[in-house]
């Protein structure tokens, strides 16, 4: 079965779907609205997500997704609308994102490379930055989201399925397990992705993955 990463869905600030046209997509559906000030996910946003997701990705079969413990994700409202569409939410510990998280382990530092690699010296600002921001961001994700390599590396988390068998067993209980690093160590993988290139034979940037894309977004 091929490996594909999820499309990508943009949260947007604002209470009206008039505050979507700044980004200049085709489908207005991939745009969620947070309704507030700051632009952060909240409870609403998350279901709004799940049936997105459930729609347009899932379809009738059960599915599964890996979160992190922000507190929107985990309200009643969320667990109860996941469980009626057959989402499983599996709940990363807590300060342990980067260890059992694949977009943090290894997908965003990839993506932010790529971005790096495209927008070069350029200072994004002005009230066509939002249009061109995203179209660079689809265009980077584009070159990754089919990537098998580096998708199958970003899920080859060593303890994942003890994770999952542990929050399984101790679902209801009421804990909130803290992140604790395994007693063993990380083995070396000779096939490791460090850079752009190892990912597209094409991309001759050299840009490291872990590199940071400097955009101008002081003006939110």
């Amino acid at each position: 079965m091929a490996v594909v990463a999820l499309p990508l869905v943009i949260l947007s600030k604002g209470k009206t779907d008039k505050s979507k046209l700044k980004f200049c997509v085709n489908d207005m559906e991939t745009i969620l609205l947070t309704k507030n000030t700051n632009g952060w996910t909240n409870e609403e946003v998350m279901i709004e997500y799940l049936d997105y997701f459930k729609k347009n990705i899932a379809g009738e079969g059960d599915c599964a997704l890996v979160l992190d413990c922000l507190a929107a994700h985990r309200t009643p409202a969320v667990l109860n609308k996941a469980a009626e569409l057959r989402i499983n939410l599996i709940f990363v510990p807590a300060n342990g994102t980067g260890y059992y998280q694949p977009l943090d382990r290894r997908i965003f530092g990839i993506l932010k490379a790529k971005l790096r690699s495209i927008t070069g010296t350029q200072t994004l600002s002005g009230e066509g930055r939002y249009s061109t921001i995203t179209k660079y961001l689809f265009e980077a994700w584009d070159t990754i989201k089919t990537n098998e390599k580096a998708l199958i590396s970003a899920w080859n988390i060593p303890g994942l399925f003890d994770l999952v068998y542990k929050k399984e067993k101790n679902f209801g209980k009421g804990l909130d397990d803290e992140y604790i690093p395994p007693d063993f160590e990380e083995e070396e993988d000779d096939d490791e992705i460090t850079t752009i290139d190892e990912l597209d034979e094409n991309d001759n940037d050299g840009i490291d993955q872990n590199d940071d894309v400097d955009l101008d977004d002081d003006n939110g």
